[in-house]
């Protein structure tokens, strides 16, 4: 899943280590660390190009895969839901941003291209056809249904 990812937060401090598909928390308060395995990429080939948590302390991944047979890329961004207690969290993909097309081909604006981090509640992203610009966006407060970031 590729590269790995830190963020400090004035609570945690969260460790995303894309290539080793983990996720650990320390709690700024105690020291106490929570490790969890990160379930499969949903995407094939999936590398991790982005990482960021919130001030309300939700987390996000962006991935990035290509698929040799069919000659195509996968962007996305996902909530990463790490619950206590368990021992795996998953990726569950945020809605209007996952884009597939032709490897050689130029996807259309505003497709999803990376995570760049965080600004309080909103997220720093890049879209296809900003040049080198940034987005904020908004994501919607329900984590079991993420919707499609906002400018």
């Amino acid at each position: 899943m590729g590269k790995s990812f830190l963020r400090c937060g004035k609570d945690r401090v969260s460790v995303f280590f894309g290539s080793a598909a983990q996720y650990i928390e320390v709690d700024a308060s105690n020291g106490k660390l929570a490790r969890w395995n990160v379930a499969l990429s949903p995407i094939a080939g999936g590398k991790a190009t982005g990482f960021a948590v919130t001030e309300a302390g939700r987390i996000f991944a962006s991935l990035y895969g290509v698929s040799e047979p069919d000659n195509s890329v996968t962007y996305g961004l996902y909530e990463l839901i790490a619950k206590a207690g368990t021992s795996v969290a998953t990726l569950i993909p945020v809605n209007g941003t996952i884009t597939t097309h032709d490897r050689n081909g130029i996807p259309p604006d505003e497709t999803f291209d990376r995570l760049w981090g965080a600004d309080g509640d909103e997220l720093v992203v890049h879209r296809h056809g900003d040049g080198w610009g940034i987005s904020w966006a908004k994501i919607s407060a329900s984590p079991s249904s993420p919707d499609k970031p906002e400018n």
